[in-house]
Formats: C-alpha cells, structure tokens, sequence
C-alpha cells in the first residue's frame, strides 16, 4: 500500500505509476488516477498559456535553429538504432554533401539521409533524400540498378 501525495488516499501499489531513474524502477509519488487528471487540467488549460508556450518554443527554435536541427538529426539516426555520435561525426566530415551525386545538402533543415545496412546498423555513407530514395526504390540490388543504367544508356538517344 501507498498514499499519493495528491489524494492522501492509500492504494494498492499497482494503482501508481513508475519511473526509471539512474537503471532503478521506483513508483510515482501521486496515483493514476490523479496523474491523469493533472494532465488533462494541464492539456485543457487557458489558451493564453498554450499560446505563451508555443510562442517560447517557437523563439528558441529561431534563436538556436542549428541546436534544433542537430537534435532532429541524432533523434531520427537514434530511433533507427545507429549510433548517434558516429553518424554525427560521419556527417560533419562530409560537409553536408551527398556521396552519390555531389551535390550540397539543398534543405539544411532536412539532414542527409545516413544510408545504412539494414542487416548490420553499419554506416554506408550521407546521401540526399533523392539518391537515398532511388537506392531505396531498387531495393539496395545492385544487378537491378546496373539493369536501369543500361536501359538509361540504350534509351538515352530517345526523346
């Protein structure tokens, strides 16, 4: 049994919450019951503090629109399961330039894609979303893209 800190009610253990703090497991100080009322009087609230926090969001993006980008970045190589500080680093050595075409990153609020084995995590290279598609599309088969150049070279002369 526990008492929230909310309620003053005892309830059974299975009725609070839990957190993971520092590799241990511990359980809320207030109920689900409350907790879930908290957060729906927060969600709920006056419009002039939803506009308040959007408003503060929106002016640290502006003033730090690279820490936002970065975070971006490491988030989606993290949900991915690379590893987010060799895909950083692999990312600045590049220069932001795709390793198939060349060409510079045209939306630095977009990131290179981090072309990746899916089999081993292994990092291949930065492409653009156009290059990254495109191998994506062959379905990374190397036989069906030397077809397609073929077929670009043999057609090449037709409009």
């Amino acid at each position: 049994m526990k008492t929230c800190r909310k309620c003053n009610e005892n309830k059974a253990l299975d009725e609070f919450g839990s957190f993971k703090s520092k590799g241990k497991i511990y359980k809320r100080g207030d109920c689900k019951a409350c907790a879930r009322k908290y957060a729906n009087d927060w969600r709920n609230s006056s419009e002039e503090m939803k506009a308040r926090r959007r408003a503060a969001v929106k002016a640290s993006a502006e003033r730090h629109p690279d820490v936002i980008i970065r975070s971006r970045r490491r988030k989606a190589w993290k949900r991915l399961g690379i590893d987010p500080d060799a895909a950083e680093a692999y990312y600045l050595a590049h220069k932001g330039q795709c390793e198939i075409c060349g060409k510079s990153n045209p939306n630095p609020e977009r990131a290179l894609a981090v072309d990746h084995c899916h089999t081993t995590g292994k990092i291949r290279g930065m492409l653009c979303g156009n290059c990254n598609s495109g191998i994506g599309f062959f379905k990374e088969d190397i036989e069906v893209m030397l077809k397609a150049i073929a077929y670009l070279k043999t057609h090449s002369a037709v409009v």
